[in-house]
């Protein structure tokens, strides 16, 4: 499953923290990615199944949020 989300992320370090700590807790196999450029700071996730509160615990962790972006 993908899903896409906007965020508040604001560095590429930040992003790079936030895609290790997602990626050593989810089930494998999982891909994160970043899009700093865009004007949402879109991050897309692809994992199943789709772990809703980690995504959220991860991001808060690092002062961060993010919320799916609807079609």
């Amino acid at each position: 499953m993908i899903e896409v989300f906007q965020t508040n992320v604001r560095t590429p370090d930040q992003a790079r923290q936030i895609i290790q700590q997602l990626t050593a807790k989810s089930p494998k196999p999982a891909r994160f990615t970043f899009d700093l450029e865009d004007c949402d700071r879109v991050f897309r996730a692809e994992m199943h199944p789709m772990d809703y509160q980690l995504i959220q615990r991860i991001f808060h962790r690092f002062g961060c949020h993010c919320e799916i972006l609807t079609h």
